[in-house]
């Protein structure tokens, strides 16, 4: 029964659970209202001035509300444009004292009274603090590590601050700050710095070596507008045990290309550097291709062995030739070990395939990412020379695939697949079926697939006939009988997802004894769905979907048979309207039916259906919904570990 499930189970089915879903849950039963009481209440938002009033006025339903419940709630989000009183504060310390995470301003700390002697913090359980540091005032860093003093269970802390184009307002760290941060802050073992840091002066240059680590950070997040490579020193000496490093200068000063060679020689008297590091994520805004290989000029020496590698290069730079250089000085360095690859490439470029050729080079490669930016993609040649992966996600650009000799194309333990927004060739479907029989995994948000009519339809038949999905998530995905279109005007909003109900041999070319493409045989299963396009918010479209009932489907599919025969533009002319009367008149002696077809589906009829065929499908999703990927987590985690 469901009452007698563990809370632990409860709990853990609310996170998958929107809002809506979580009040209905909690009238269900007493068993069932805890947990899904706790999961609703556990994130509260503050964005604005009357929801702080009502929340902090007791005498009122919303202050009563969260008087009740304000127990349950884990994570605190105050917006810092909120202008929030002292005596708010201190009532929001009251309601929520159980948080573990919290996002808010300096000033909202300090006004709230931290950093006083006689303050006794109520916050006890904080381990998370993502704060904003404002500019306003010269001695603001000075301040903000005062106010640490009375957090000192974290272990996340995320600092954040605008850039500014003058320098006298910003907020700039020193490594004397950051070691005192450190001291304040024993038990941290997250910290992201998305602040501007100072150009080291010859003093502090001296004391590195004497720098005291900070053995409990595992990840460490560095975000600045100008960076001095000198600082990574700093960091090698300072987190010996850091295991997940991002690295994101945005700009470059003319003086610091002359420090390159300085900070070469600087960790060669290291005597470590970074010997745990397994994530490694660069996004740099620099324009000179020196400053993107000097941090394996200065890696090389330690032999790191990095696993994951992500890399985001400046726009003006030629990127294909300067990730190619990268990906050569780091094959040198990690060449086994690498398992993931996340590449994004802005240009357009016609020598992406030139980039391929690398991707060979790493034996344990499971995990390959890809982002473009209206860039043309070879999926044949992509696979011919990256033949590793198991998992393959691109993201942008145009994509093709065409299968020419099925003979002498070489099998690809692909299994997990994720498209997003990008145009495909109806082929390329076919292709990664015939090839990639190992394929159990495929994600496609906001997808446009184009290709020719089956037959003298206008229907599109995607052929997937190999491919046994276990999950299969479409989100925002639209059909096109050409590569040029006009908006959603001409896409086809009926589709049927078309697999037979017997198993067949996935190690043989085709079906055994059944024809997955005669949907007459009583062995394939048909499920319609009908999409359908909104225009909600300013260039932005929503679409909606229904999956259509045994009567509705048995009748859209006796609807096509007539026009296997002939095209719509010759039967009703290049308007594409359908009669009133047609679902009425006997097309064939076996077919006269009546309909019960709604406005919508009969208006979509006469742009014809398109068709996805695979071997069998387990579970899918379509739709809004299929952003969340949390219900698929699992499968994908097994799939990369077999």
């Amino acid at each position: 029964m469901a009452f007698e499930l563990p809370i632990e189970i409860l709990s853990k089915v609310a996170e998958f659970l929107s809002p809506k879903d979580k009040s209905r849950c909690i009238a269900v039963c007493k068993s069932w209202y805890t947990p899904f009481n706790m999961a609703l209440w556990n994130y509260t938002t503050i964005f604005n001035q009357k929801k702080l009033k009502a929340m902090c006025d007791i005498n009122s339903i919303e202050g009563s509300t969260y008087q009740k419940n304000g127990q349950y709630v884990r994570h605190l989000y105050l917006d810092r444009h909120t202008d929030a009183s002292s005596h708010q504060l201190r009532v929001l310390q009251q309601l929520f004292q159980n948080i573990n995470r919290l996002d808010i301003s300096y000033f909202h700390l300090r006004k709230a009274g931290f950093s006083q002697t006689e303050y006794s913090n109520p916050w006890k359980a904080l381990s998370e603090l993502e704060i904003y540091l404002d500019f306003s005032e010269e001695n603001i860093t000075r301040g903000f590590l005062d106010v640490l003093s009375d957090l000192s269970r974290l272990k996340r802390l995320v600092c954040s601050s605008h850039f500014q184009e003058l320098d006298t307002w910003a907020v700039k760290f020193g490594p004397k700050d950051i070691d005192t941060l450190h001291t304040k802050l024993p038990r941290l073992t997250h910290l992201s710095l998305h602040t501007e840091l100072r150009i080291l002066s010859e003093k502090e240059l001296e004391t590195i070596n004497n720098t005291i680590p900070a053995a409990n950070i595992t990840k460490l997040v560095v975000t600045c507008k100008v960076m001095d490579y000198r600082w990574l020193c700093y960091f090698a000496r300072k987190y010996p045990k850091v295991e997940t490093l991002r690295w994101n200068p945005n700009e470059e000063d003319e003086n610091q290309r002359n420090k390159y060679n300085e900070a070469v020689l600087m960790f060669e008297s290291l005597p470590y550097a970074f010997p745990r590091l397994k994530r490694l994520k660069i996004s740099q805004g620099v324009e000179n291709e020196q400053g993107y290989l000097v941090i394996w000029e200065l890696l090389r020496p330690f032999g790191t062995h990095i696993n994951h590698l992500s890399y985001k290069l400046a726009h003006s730079l030629d990127e294909v030739k300067v990730l190619s250089k990268i990906l050569k000085s780091f094959t040198l360095l990690c060449f086994s070990t690498l398992e993931t690859l996340c590449l994004r490439i802005t240009s357009h470029s016609e020598k992406t395939s030139n980039l391929f050729d690398s991707f060979n080079c790493y034996p344990s490669l499971t995990d390959l990412k890809i982002q473009l930016y209206g860039t043309y993609v070879a999926l044949d040649i992509l696979l011919d020379r990256c033949a590793v992966p198991k998992r393959l996600k691109i993201q942008g650009g145009e994509m093709s695939g065409t299968l020419k000799d099925s003979v002498n194309v070489a099998p690809h333990g692909l299994r997990i697949i994720e498209f997003t927004n990008m145009k495909l060739d109806s082929a390329t479907f076919q292709y990664i079926s015939y090839r990639c029989r190992n394929l159990n995994y495929m994600k496609l948000d906001k997808i446009c697939i184009y290709g020719g009519s089956a037959g003298k339809s206008n229907n599109l038949f995607i052929d997937m006939a190999h491919t046994h999905f276990k999950a299969l998530i479409l989100n925002r995905i639209s059909f096109r009988l050409s590569y040029n279109y006009d908006g959603f005007k001409d896409s086809i909003n009926l589709l049927v997802l078309s697999y037979p109900l017997e198993y067949f041999d996935p190690n043989i070319s085709k079906p055994a004894n059944i024809d997955i493409s005669n949907k007459t045989q009583h062995t394939i299963k048909s499920i319609w769905i009908h999409l359908s396009w909104s225009y909600t918010y300013p260039w932005r479209w929503k679409q909606d979907f229904r999956i259509l009932g045994k009567k509705d489907a048995d009748q859209i599919h006796q609807f096509f048979y007539p026009f296997d025969f002939k095209p719509f533009s010759k039967v009703y002319g290049n308007n594409r309207q359908l009669p009133d009367d047609y679902l009425y008149q006997d097309h064939s002696t076996n077919f006269s039916v009546k309909s019960h077809l709604d406005n919508k589906i009969r208006e979509d009829l006469c742009r014809g259906h398109t068709s996805l065929d695979f071997r069998q499908i387990d579970k899918y999703s379509i739709g809004i919904k299929a952003n969340d990927t949390k219900y698929f987590r699992g499968d994908i985690k097994c799939l990369v570990l077999d």
